[in-house]
């Protein structure tokens, strides 16, 4: 198993991306509509990996940038600088620290499902906390853990899984999930060896995680979101396999391994398809010269938020049925009307559930002016969507 923390090393400041490209990949499979892959590169700056396996830096060299977590909406990256909290857009630009009151140092961030906050791992006393992404006064989440890291949090937004030394049973290192609400702590894996680096599966119903149950060395495995039996994924010989992270869509894990290579890279492997410990089943997306140390990847979501109308012409006054799809799960999107003379009017707004979607019933304004308006509704990050509505 590979040595981990959850605090970066000090460093400098983010200058915005380098935009350097290193060598294509190509072997590596298209995105497609997952998106970019955010990873650490050679343990001190933060990439990308995009479509054809074209990597791109978008940090300094020298600045020790680790962790970086793309937020739901996929337009910002979460990351650590210099033991505090930072945020960039996902290209690198406009990359800022988060005031966190009261907090020395910070790290491991995580997103919650809406993108108003982040998890991270108080540096001071190795707990659980939670800050808004503009930071404040931050709320404590766990107490008594012993050497927590590798936080995910939960797609329906309710709990918080991490990986901490099991001090009351097994010794090793297990998995955990935290209720965000209650503060209750329940471990999900148990067994005479550690399991670490927790991820959740898109709908929330497995986690993928690291382990060396299965041969000794670190390999990947997939188990239902409440604990149980592991299956394996891609369980090759001697990976020192790590830091999973699902594909937005839920077919793919991308992870960390070495496989003998003498460096790590990054990985790709369908759970549908796991290895034999024979024959490897994982794709090879980084193909780095040297000692690279490409690890802890982040899957960029890519959302392409729609709406549908009940009808598309009416008087003023007459009641709509909106119905959006690929919001935010959790997430409160605002419904305004824009009339044809530019005038806007706010129509209310829609809470999304785990799906991101949301059904609303909204009243065309009384005195909107006649001919070609539209229904618009906006989230989080400025996710949004509008569909045509004629005035009669």
């Amino acid at each position: 198993m590979k040595i981990r923390t959850s605090i970066a090393a000090a460093g400098v400041a983010v200058a915005g991306a380098l935009a350097i490209g290193l060598a294509p990949t190509a072997s590596a499979a298209d995105r497609g509509g997952n998106g970019l892959i955010a990873f650490g590169h050679a343990g001190s700056q933060i990439a990308v990996l995009g479509a054809g396996g074209t990597e791109t830096i978008l940090t300094p060299s020298g600045g020790n940038q680790a962790w970086p977590a793309f937020s739901p909406d996929g337009t910002r990256i979460a990351f650590v600088q210099a033991y505090h909290l930072w945020i960039m857009n996902a290209n690198g630009s406009k990359a800022h620290a988060i005031p966190v009151t009261g907090n020395p140092y910070e790290g491991g961030p995580a997103w919650s499902p809406n993108a108003t906050k982040l998890a991270y791992i108080n540096g001071t006393d190795g707990q659980l906390y939670t800050v808004p992404v503009a930071g404040g006064t931050p709320t404590r989440i766990t107490a008594g853990i012993t050497e927590m890291a590798d936080i995910r949090w939960s797609p329906d937004s309710t709990k918080i899984a991490f990986d901490a030394k099991d001090t009351a049973g097994t010794g090793y290192r297990q998995i955990f999930s935290v209720n965000v609400t209650t503060k209750a702590v329940t471990r999900l894996t148990s067994g005479g060896c550690d399991s670490v680096e927790p991820d959740w599966s898109p709908a929330g119903t497995q986690i993928a995680f690291s382990t060396p149950c299965f041969d000794g060395t670190g390999n990947i495995g997939v188990m239902p979101a409440g604990g149980g039996a592991a299956s394996p994924v891609a369980l090759l010989h001697n990976a020192a396999a790590g830091y999973p992270s699902w594909s937005p869509d839920g077919t793919e894990i991308v992870f960390a391994a070495n496989e003998l290579m003498g460096s790590e890279q990054l990985w790709e492997s369908s759970p549908s398809n796991p290895g034999d410990g024979t024959h490897v089943t994982a794709t090879q997306l980084t193909h780095d010269s040297g000692q690279p140390y490409n690890t802890a990847p982040s899957w960029q979501p890519v959302h392409h938020a729609h709406l549908a109308l009940s009808a598309s012409t009416g008087a003023p006054g007459a009641t709509v049925t909106v119905t959006g799809s690929d919001f935010l799960s959790g997430q409160t999107v605002k419904l305004s009307f824009v009339d044809a003379h530019g005038i806007t009017t706010a129509l209310g707004s829609a809470k999304t559930p785990l799906n991101g979607g949301f059904t609303s019933t909204v009243t065309i304004p009384a005195g909107a002016a006649a001919g070609a308006g539209k229904i618009k509704a906006t989230g989080v990050g400025g996710l949004a969507a509008t569909k045509a509505f004629t005035v009669s």
